[in-house]
């Protein structure tokens, strides 16, 4: 961990030589139309250029601005707060990287681009409202950010494929309703193949893994979860090898009407791409790549929810039914 820290502040530490400082003179020249002394705004007062004081604590971008430059708060290790206005439409390389404090940020949906770095090392940020309008966030735009479990995009954005940490599961704001995986249906009772081994799970649903009917490219696991009243199936994960003998794109899964929620696709350097009931992946290096799908329904899992409700319900009449006879 203490490795980690030291190769990202040293990473931080080269952008900081690579920014740069603009002119006391636009600082001065600029001071006025914000109404914040502490920022620095280019002269036509369109861009957010930086900070004087790094150790700031809120920052409230002023309307006019249309893009926040790189660097602009790199670094700023104690600003927990930022309000961007509907107008900004780009926010550049590192803009926030290493705000170590920052908790959650509401991108406004004008913005259509989101640089390399941009949120690099935001070890507390929990929640990022990312818009439809962005199409396009560079590469380790939200790395270092473990805290940061669920994003939700548009099926349009391409992003390269270690954007988010890992763990990060992608959410995509136009996915038609999940129905079927793989040849899979969601919400039908389970019949376990023959020779399936069951595995209760710590939360009441049960476990099983399977042989797709439809195979998913080279597949190496593929998990089942039903619902443990009803037995109906609300969860798949599958995970696939990927050896990419040529660049280009490679067809991951055909989908008509039909796309999971959430995607985590875990490749060295790749893009995922979206269209035409089509998944596919964009890979650049000839290598062997990973792809973990892990695929819910909602209205499934509504009835997972309900099913271990009613099971917990039932166990608490059970106790009291026992200690009424008791008595």
């Amino acid at each position: 961990m203490k490795k980690l820290s030291f190769l990202l502040a040293a990473f931080l530490t080269m952008f900081f030589i690579g920014c740069g400082n603009s002119s006391e003179k636009t600082d001065k020249q600029n001071s006025k139309k914000t109404g914040d002394p502490n920022l620095r705004i280019s002269n036509d007062g369109t861009t957010v250029k930086g900070v004087k004081d790094r150790d700031v604590t809120t920052v409230v971008i002023p309307s006019g601005v249309t893009s926040i430059g790189d660097c602009a708060f790199l670094g700023c290790e104690n600003l927990t707060s930022v309000t961007i206005p509907s107008g900004v439409t780009s926010i550049g390389d590192s803009a926030f990287g290493g705000c170590e404090n920052l908790t959650s940020v509401t991108i406004p949906s004008g913005v259509t681009s989101i640089g390399d770095c941009a949120f690099l090392g935001c070890e507390n940020l929990t929640s990022v409202t990312i818009p439809p309008s962005v199409t396009s966030i560079g590469l380790n735009a939200f790395f270092h950010c473990e805290k940061l479990t669920t994003i939700a995009l548009s099926k349009h954005c391409r992003y390269p494929s270690n954007t988010f940490e890992s763990d990060c599961k992608i959410r995509f704001y136009d996915a038609p309703a999940l129905t079927s995986l793989s040849g899979i249906d969601f919400g039908e009772v389970f019949s376990a193949p023959a020779n399936t081994r069951e595995e209760e799970l710590s939360d009441g649903s049960i476990r099983y893994k399977i042989v797709p009917p439809k195979q998913f490219m080279s597949f190496s696991e593929c998990y089942v979860y039903v619902t443990p009243k009803t037995r109906k199936i609300y969860k798949i994960e599958i995970t696939a090898e990927v050896k990419n003998r040529n660049k280009g794109e490679i067809l991951l899964e055909q989908v008509t009407s039909v796309m999971a929620e959430y995607w985590k696709i875990n490749a060295i350097d790749g893009k995922f791409l979206f269209s035409d009931g089509e998944l596919r992946l964009r890979l650049y290096d000839v290598l062997e790549y990973t792809v973990h799908i892990d695929a819910v329904s909602d209205e499934c899992v509504e009835l997972y929810e309900n099913e271990k409700r009613e099971i917990r319900e039932a166990v608490v009449r059970d106790v009291d039914e026992v200690d009424t006879s008791a008595l």
